[in-house]
C-alpha cells in the first residue's frame, strides 16, 4: 500500500483533496519500476533502451498492420509519476473504450472529495469522517521519448520527474491523453497535454526542453 495527495477539479465537486490509498491488480509498484515475476519494465530491460532496436519494435509487437486500434483522446486525473516518463492516471473512458483498454495494466486508488469552500468552512468534516471515493488508473508511458543511460544517477531521474509533476500541478491534476496503443507490459504508450494559463503545453516536449536547458540533466532523454 502507498498514500499519495493530490488535487482533483471536476463538475460536481471543485475540488479533490485526496489521501490515496493505492492497491494493484499487476505487481509493478506504482513508486518503482523495479521487475515483478509478472511485468517487466523498460528501466531494467536491455531491449528497451533508446538504442535498442527492439525498443522501437513494441510499437509493431502491439500495432502490425491489420489492428483495430484507433487512438482516442480522453481526459484524466494524474494520480502518480514514476522516473518521469511512467503515470498513473484516471482515464475518463466511455463504455466502448473502457472494453478497448481491458487488457491494460490498472490499479485501484481511493480518495476523499471536499466541498469548494472547505477552507472556509470551521464546522469542515474531518477527512476520517468521509467516506472514501474509489477509482481507476492505468499505468501509462509517455511515447515518443527516452532515456539514454538507464544507469543515470537517480538525483538526476528525480529532478526530471520533479520538474514533470511540476507541470502537471500546473492543470491541477487534470491532462488530456491521447492513448495510441497497448505494450508488451500492458502499459498505455500516450501523448499528454497540460491545460494552463499559456495555453496547451505537450509534457513530452517540455520534457526535452528542460533536460537540454539542465546542466545537471543534459542529454538524459532523447526524442524518438
Amino acid at each position: 500500500m502507498h498514500s499519495t495527495t493530490s488535487q482533483k477539479r471536476d463538475k460536481n465537486r471543485q475540488y479533490r483533496l485526496s489521501t490515496a490509498s493505492t492497491s494493484q491488480t499487476f505487481t509493478c509498484d506504482l513508486d518503482d519500476d523495479r521487475p515483478s515475476p509478472r511485468i517487466q519494465t523498460d528501466n531494467n530491460d536491455p531491449g528497451t533502451h533508446s538504442n535498442s532496436p527492439r525498443y522501437k519494435g513494441i510499437v509493431r509487437s502491439r500495432l502490425g498492420s491489420g489492428s483495430k486500434f484507433t487512438p482516442f483522446t480522453v481526459k484524466g486525473f494524474l494520480v502518480s509519476i514514476n522516473k518521469s516518463l511512467t503515470y498513473d492516471i484516471d482515464l475518463q473512458l466511455d463504455e466502448e473504450q473502457t472494453v478497448v483498454l481491458s487488457g491494460a495494466q490498472t490499479s485501484s486508488y481511493s480518495y476523499h472529495d471536499y466541498p469548494t469552500d472547505h477552507l472556509r468552512n470551521p464546522d469542515f468534516t474531518p477527512l476520517s469522517e468521509l467516506s472514501a471515493i474509489h477509482g481507476t488508473c492505468f499505468r501509462c508511458r509517455l511515447k515518443g521519448i527516452n532515456f539514454t543511460d538507464n544507469d543515470a544517477p537517480i538525483w538526476k531521474v528525480n529532478k526530471i520527474t520533479i520538474f514533470a509533476k511540476q507541470l502537471t500541478d500546473r492543470g491541477n491534476g487534470w491532462v488530456t491523453c491521447t492513448v495510441h496503443q497497448i505494450d508488451q507490459y500492458h502499459r498505455l504508450i500516450i501523448d499528454i497535454q497540460v491545460t494552463t494559463t499559456e495555453g496547451e503545453l505537450s509534457v513530452k516536449e517540455q520534457l526535452l526542453q528542460y533536460v537540454n536547458n539542465n546542466k545537471d540533466c543534459g542529454g538524459m532523454l532523447s526524442g524518438m
